[in-house]
């Protein structure tokens, strides 16, 4: 029914801008920041270019959103990579 469709993805959108506002406020923090250069030793982890580095989640802000992931595995550890701009645009949705 397209009443309910729309709910679900208004319901989607609410939860992602939501995830997406926590999370980059996390990843904005400068020992987030630091940890994560040093894991990946200020290095892009796909090209190894060390030029326009961006933390990036492996897994989506919005596939956690759509499939109602646990919050607090968004910003763990192993969700989180160093990408550089390039690697990060070219990278699937």
């Amino acid at each position: 029914h397209p009443r309910v469709r729309r709910q679900r993805q208004m319901c989607i959108r609410d939860r992602y801008k939501a995830l997406r506002n926590a999370s980059s406020n996390f990843i904005a923090r400068k020992d987030v920041k630091e940890y994560i250069k040093a894991k990946y030793q200020n290095k892009c982890c796909i090209c190894g270019s060390r030029e326009h580095l961006q933390i990036d989640h492996v897994v989506s802000v919005l596939q956690f959103a759509q499939k109602r992931l646990p919050y607090k595995d968004l910003n763990k550890e192993d969700n989180l990579a160093l990408l550089c701009r390039s690697c990060n645009a070219a990278k699937e949705p």
